[in-house]
């Protein structure tokens, strides 16, 4: 009889012990919010910052200025990443780019929206920087081209007129050409 209750009170012990066990499981899942556009307002009520997806899936982050203008962009279209900086006119003045190839882009603009000065690297690591005119035509541009530096001065319409290289033997090259491209002068 003595075996009995005190297996009772054996039984009843686990199952108090179960059952306190039950109420302190493990964690819960932390929450997840799921939406299509987040936005952040300040204060008054304006949105500041959206966060959100093209309907191609696209993510993008947008940063807007007290006045509601777009002052910066960070997005991803197919598989390239690319952040914008833009000026309170709304114009892009430095963008940075990722393609899904691997090269990599750097543009300053203008105040007009212009390319002036680019920096790129390839995918192979080759990089080029140009200046441009004020209608983004490539008029300087020094590379490194299969391993070997590159200097090109070019017109109004992209037309290489000067150029100073080193070539494959190491030997520094100079050549000069005319409107039509046609050589006017080179050394060696």
């Amino acid at each position: 009889m003595a075996r009995i209750a005190h297996l009772g009170w054996a039984c009843g012990g686990a199952l108090l012990t179960l059952a306190a066990l039950h109420g302190h499981s493990a964690p819960p899942e932390p929450k997840t919010l799921v939406a299509e556009q987040f936005r952040l307002v300040d204060a008054k009520g304006n949105t500041r910052a959206v966060l959100s997806c093209a309907p191609d899936g696209s993510p993008s982050l947008l940063f807007e200025d007290a006045q509601g203008h777009e002052r910066a962009q960070v997005g991803m279209k197919g598989g390239s990443s690319v952040v914008n900086l833009d000026d309170g006119d709304g114009k892009t003045r430095v963008q940075l780019l990722v393609e899904e190839d691997g090269s990599l882009g750097l543009a300053l603009h203008d105040s007009q929206g212009h390319a002036r000065v680019t920096l790129s690297l390839a995918p192979d690591g080759s990089p080029t920087l140009a200046l441009r005119d004020k209608t983004g035509v490539p008029r300087a541009s020094l590379e490194i081209f299969k391993g070997k530096p590159y200097f090109n001065l070019s017109d109004d319409q992209s037309r290489a007129a000067a150029a100073m290289l080193i070539g494959v033997t190491n030997e520094p090259t100079i050549l000069l050409r005319d409107k039509d491209g046609k050589p006017l002068w080179g050394a060696p």
